[in-house]
């Protein structure tokens, strides 16, 4: 029986020490400070691009009118660059006339009576006129040819 008094003695000697070491040590342990995560540099974004402000002004935002802008045709196409070529001569063999105009690329092109949908309607010597079957109207001056 003195073997089990031993062991029961050195039981509660250990159980003893480690309720002495639980009351005194418990506390030392504390959490890490918490890390922030590495975050990469974000680049700037752009600044916004201005929009035209002509479209809103002409054409306000809540109006009962308002419809979107017209898109450009074959036909606006051809007017722009009718009134950017440059005239540089009339060509007539009896009632047939036609008119030779250098464009801004350096093509050439040309417009007759009978051409569609420009044609040459007059030329009185230094304006031709070009209409269209729709009743558009352009007119380009001749110029002087230029020395090479």
């Amino acid at each position: 029986m003195r073997f089990w008094l031993v062991v029961l003695a050195l039981v509660a000697a250990c159980t003893g020490a480690a309720a002495r070491w639980w009351e005194r040590d418990h506390a030392w342990w504390k959490p890490p400070a918490p890390l922030r995560p590495e975050v990469p540099p974000v680049p700037t974004l752009p600044e916004p691009v201005q929009a035209s402000t002509a479209a809103a002004i002409e054409r306000p935002l809540l109006w009962s009118t308002r419809r979107p802008p017209r898109a450009r045709t074959q036909e606006d196409r051809l007017l722009e660059e009718l009134n950017q070529s440059r005239l540089i001569a009339v060509v007539q063999s009896g009632e047939q006339r036609v008119a030779l105009l250098r464009t801004p690329s350096g093509g050439l092109v040309k417009y007759g009576n009978q051409t569609r949908p420009w044609r040459l309607e007059s030329f009185d010597g230094r304006q031709a006129v070009f209409v269209t079957d729709e009743g558009q109207r352009a007119s380009r001056p001749l110029e002087a040819a230029r020395g090479r």
